[in-house]
């Protein structure tokens, strides 16, 4: 494959991965509000207006992934928030909501060069 078609085709493999995260960040922000976690909701928020943008995608994607950074360390979405999801009986609707925004977001990561 040439240069130029492998480029396009990453170009088309990233804003296809762009605009399948769109349904991910706004279960997992519908989630958190329902939590009550007004800062991940934010966090989510901004991220939606990152992703309707009309920014370049490699950019895109790039501050999409800075915001989105949720999965590790002290005070992420997995610290807290999936007790607060087991104590409203809510568990499995979080683990398959985190699973699913998880996936897309390392898609758009595997095609950002």
């Amino acid at each position: 494959m040439c240069r130029k078609n492998k480029k396009v085709k990453e170009n088309t493999q990233l804003r296809k991965a762009l605009f399948e995260f769109r349904t991910p960040l706004i279960k997992i922000k519908l989630l958190s509000e329902r939590l009550n976690y007004s800062e991940f909701t934010k966090r989510f928020e901004e991220s939606l207006e990152i992703l309707e943008s009309n920014l370049h995608d490699q950019e895109k994607a790039k501050r999409l992934l800075v915001k989105t950074e949720i999965l590790g360390g002290i005070g992420t979405w997995m610290d807290s928030p999936p007790w607060t999801a087991y104590q409203l009986g809510i568990s499995s609707e979080f683990d398959k909501t985190t699973k699913r925004f998880s996936i897309s977001r390392s898609k758009i990561k595997k095609y950002l060069k």
